[in-house]
């Protein structure tokens, strides 16, 4: 064994290199790391002046849209205003509320709409309520049908179809079908059976008008009119309304 030495390892060199490139390696990972960081470190530097100031921008564009808002607001008020769908107040359910929100199928006719339609009779009615028929046998027998519900046997023990109701009192009987529409705050035509609210003779529907109620305005208020036509018709009609004990009784 005299003069021996240790073979060298044949893959040691390619293990030094391997050591020395990994180090290099590393070296150059922490420079592109570190570069990497004040890279970073600058844009938030840069950056924070521009957040800073975006506040500001966007207050002034929320104030301006607030403004705008504010006139796009006032005039969509006014539009809708002159846009807008009268509310009509219907009593079918014997309280006030919304046609919109009353669970009856109603057709209802405000002042307004029985005096530009010249709604005088229950046959006016009937032309422009859908569903409703008014049926003239003769002079003073009539019958008025809803939804095709129609009894017209007049006599004791039969009950009329649908009812008419003035001012929540039922008129029955043959004639008494075709009442002089006039002075009306309203007339509401209810159909289908009505029998819980109204009662019996209301299983096709009912028919509820409403009088004008008496003012109290000082002096009074009333009209006039008058109509004259074919075969020399002649028909004059006035109302007045007035208070007879100020603040009391109006009449």
């Amino acid at each position: 064994m005299k003069g021996w030495r240790p073979r060298a390892d044949p893959i040691g060199p390619v293990g030094s290199d391997l050591s020395n490139g990994l180090r290099r390696l590393s070296k150059h990972m922490l420079l592109i790391i570190a570069s990497g960081i004040s890279a970073l470190s600058s844009e938030t530097v840069t950056a924070e002046p521009v957040a800073a100031a975006a506040p500001t921008t966007a207050g002034a564009d929320a104030d301006t849209g607030r403004s705008s808002g504010a006139k796009n607001t006032d005039a969509g008020t006014s539009e809708s205003d002159e846009d807008a769908i009268p509310v009509v107040v219907v009593t079918a359910q014997k309280r006030k509320t919304k046609l919109g929100d009353t669970p009856v199928a109603v057709s209802a006719f405000t002042p307004e709409a029985i005096e530009r339609d010249h709604i005088q009779g229950l046959d006016d009615v009937a032309l422009r309520a859908p569903g409703v028929t008014f049926v003239q046998v003769i002079k003073g027998e009539t019958y008025i049908s809803i939804r095709g519900t129609l009894i017209n046997t007049p006599g004791a023990g039969w009950d009329d179809s649908v009812t008419t109701f003035i001012d929540d009192v039922p008129t029955t009987g043959v004639g008494d079908n075709s009442p002089d529409l006039y002075d009306l705050s309203s007339i509401e035509v209810l159909r289908g059976p009505q029998g819980t609210l109204f009662g019996r003779n209301v299983t096709g529907g009912a028919i509820v008008i409403h009088t004008l109620e008496p003012s109290f305005q000082e002096g009074g208020t009333g009209k006039i009119e008058g109509t004259y036509g074919a075969n020399n018709l002649a028909q004059v009609r006035g109302l007045w309304t007035g208070p007879l004990i100020a603040d009391q009784l109006a009449g």
